[in-house]
């Protein structure tokens, strides 16, 4: 019985971190633009989500439908928003703080929180 306790157990913790580091895969990396010495991010939130509707925000793997969605987000949840591509942000959620200064040369966004791509027409600018 112990031994397949620890099976299930082990099973269990290796599809949950599988689960976690392909949320992090994305078919179109988020970036960070370097721009005459502009910030790369602004601050936003979702906003508008019908509670009638869906009621979330889903969260792709690249910039159109046709991405995988692996997330969802709710009115007032916060993002880091990067660059914008025909309608849809690039973003980063999940963490309270991101380094949003000026860069020199254009790279993939490098953060601890989670990274994805959401249609704009639901994100609220706050600062930036």
């Amino acid at each position: 019985m112990k031994k397949l306790t620890k099976t299930i157990l082990g099973s269990a913790l290796l599809v949950g971190s599988i689960a976690i580091s392909n949320a992090q895969v994305l078919d179109i990396d988020v970036m960070e633009r370097a721009d005459d010495g502009l910030d790369t991010c602004a601050y936003g939130q979702v906003a508008g989500l019908k509670e009638n509707g869906d009621g979330f925000l889903s969260v792709r793997r690249g910039p159109a439908v046709s991405h995988e969605s692996f997330d969802q987000l709710k009115n007032n949840d916060k993002v880091w928003l990067f660059e914008e591509k025909d309608g849809w942000y690039g973003i980063v959620y999940g963490v309270d703080d991101h380094n949003c200064s000026p860069i020199d040369k254009d790279r993939p966004v490098d953060t601890i929180g989670k990274k994805g791509w959401v249609y704009g027409k639901w994100i609220e600018p706050l600062a930036g």
